[in-house]
């Protein structure tokens, strides 16, 4: 097919500038635009959560039929930079209790992805009914799907007959975020009126699987009697691709805890299959540099910029002077989704800029999750933990953001030198960015990451884990300090020792230091180069 023919239909449960909980929106939105820049027709498509504040278009409203009665829809349309956007409003399923991106069921005393899990069905149904039914979507060609959330629209495409006509014009596409949430809910349980399964949501296509004994191809592999959404896209798609190569690669092999290794997550040999027959890509997520660019800051600073280490200082002295407003000024904006500011509040009245001006800042910006920092929490030897072992350094640490993590991070505020501020802010989070010397990343695992390549873009220094797409993205001694260890025990010992190699490079290596930091500054992954890839894909299925 020639490019100027595809029209892509990217699906997904978040985009930046609408609804941003973590990666998946900047890659949603990024690719999209820079699609666009190749002159290839692309739009999107997500829920219209309450959380949303856009002043959207409304185009029609028509009836879904999940489970056994019909939910009412409206769709809408948002033009957000020059990229086209579509958005499934239901008052059932993404407003009032629902109106949120995410929904924690642990909170209402059910089971994991019970809520979103049926959500996303319902998303997925809506969908399909539009691809098929509506002008708006007779032209589109390739369906863009990612992650567990658009699992369902896969299965349907493929095994309900009523999409037959729709599955042979369409071919599909399944980006892989991240493995660790699959979305994984039973094939049929006890109804308790909330739709908590595969069965509830389609009742007719769940016979019919069963009767013909296709439930094997979507049934988790850990627990058959569940259906696993993550699975079904993978086996579902024409094609399918992870967001970095090296991750393509790691998936493939089986997880080995013993050996610090994680890999397919349970489904390494549908990965392995698809990998054997080309079937599977690993393209490297770019990132936005006018979004990220320390030339408009005051003072602005570059590589290309003389005396660009007086500039970049200035951020930081100011940023450490005005640290306890700053940190103020998150509660002003968030109220109570700031989770420990009475703790952080006390200790700021112990805070003194003249004792940390002259440390390193060493920041983390990160979901506080077993993934991306429980390696800080376990123990080094039998008395301390790691994080605690950092501490003991010369150094002043931030680690901002939240998640199931955060009881055994505040040991962080014991610590004189040490914030753990249990919340999350994007003005914040960007001046830590800015101002930061080291940035740390221990990732048990990373199907891409984009933290390591802001913060590169403003000279903080990347300290993270040789895997995935830390090890696509970061060069050791040259962009950032990279660790790694044959098991879990060695793991730790080369954190903490690479940890003391990058303190000591800041204090007695300057010259090296900023030759680093100007290497990182100067180092690009654009998403022109990405969607190139992604055209390539598109072609080759089509």
């Amino acid at each position: 097919m020639n490019q100027e023919n595809l029209n892509i239909l990217i699906t997904a449960s978040e985009c930046r500038g609408l609804a941003k909980v973590g990666g998946l929106a900047d890659v949603v939105m990024d690719l999209s635009y820079a699609l666009q820049e190749e002159q290839i027709k692309v739009s999107i498509i997500i829920p219209y959560y309450d959380a949303i504040n856009c002043d959207a278009k409304f185009l029609f409203e028509t009836e879904i039929e999940f489970g056994v009665s019909k939910h009412r829809i409206q769709v809408f349309h948002y033009i957000l930079n020059t990229v086209n956007i579509f958005l499934i409003k239901s008052a059932d399923y993404f407003s009032y209790e629902y109106g949120s991106i995410y929904i924690d069921s642990g909170k209402f005393q059910r089971g994991p992805f019970e809520d979103d899990a049926k959500r996303f069905a319902f998303f997925s149904k809506s969908v399909l009914e539009l691809l098929d039914n509506f002008e708006y979507f007779k032209d589109i060609n390739i369906l863009h799907c990612n992650d567990w959330h658009t699992g369902v629209i896969l299965t349907l495409l493929k095994y309900d007959s009523k999409y037959s006509k729709l599955a042979k014009k369409l071919k599909t596409v399944f980006t892989i975020h991240n493995l660790d949430y699959q979305g994984v809910r039973p094939f049929e349980m006890k109804e308790n009126g909330n739709l908590p399964c595969f069965k509830s949501w389609f009742p007719q296509l769940y016979e019919n699987l069963k009767a013909d004994n296709k439930l094997t191809y979507i049934k988790d592999l850990n627990d058959q009697s569940c259906f696993n959404p993550m699975r079904a896209g993978i086996r579902c798609s024409n094609i399918a691709n992870t967001v970095s190569p090296t991750y393509s690669k790691e998936i493939t092999k089986k997880d080995n805890l013993s050996e610090n290794f994680m890999g397919g997550r349970g489904l390494e040999s549908d990965l392995k299959k698809l990998y054997d027959n080309h079937k599977l890509k690993g393209i490297l997520n770019g990132l936005d540099y006018k979004g990220n660019n320390p030339k408009e800051l005051n003072p602005p600073f570059d590589s290309t910029i003389g005396n660009w280490m007086i500039s970049k200082e200035c951020h930081k002295i100011q940023f450490l002077k005005n640290f306890s407003s700053n940190v103020q000024e998150i509660y002003q904006k968030i109220g109570d989704k700031f989770l420990n500011k009475e703790t952080i509040f006390e200790k700021l009245k112990t805070y003194k800029y003249e004792e940390m001006k002259s440390k390193i800042l060493i920041v983390a910006v990160t979901r506080v999750v077993n993934q991306k920092m429980g390696i800080l929490a376990e123990k080094l030897g039998k008395d301390s933990t790691l994080i605690e072992e950092m501490l003991k350094k010369n150094i002043f640490l931030i680690v901002f953001g939240s998640g199931e993590l955060s009881p055994q991070m505040e040991k962080i505020n014991s610590f004189k030198n040490g914030f753990f501020i249990n919340a999350f802010n994007p003005e914040f989070a960007k001046n830590l960015y800015i101002v930061g010397d080291l940035f740390l990343m221990p990732s048990d695992f990373e199907p891409c990451g984009i933290s390591q390549m802001i913060a590169m873009r403003y000279g903080c220094l990347p300290l993270a884990h040789n895997i995935g797409g830390l090890h696509d993205t970061i060069s050791n001694m040259d962009t950032g300090f990279l660790y790694s260890g044959s098991d879990r025990n060695n793991a730790k010992k080369a954190l903490l020792a690479t940890f003391e190699k990058a303190i000591s490079c800041f204090y007695n290596k300057k010259d090296m230091w900023n030759i680093m930091q100007e290497h990182s500054m100067t180092k690009r992954f654009l998403w022109y180069n990405s969607a190139k890839e992604y055209i390539k894909m598109y072609k080759e299925i089509y």
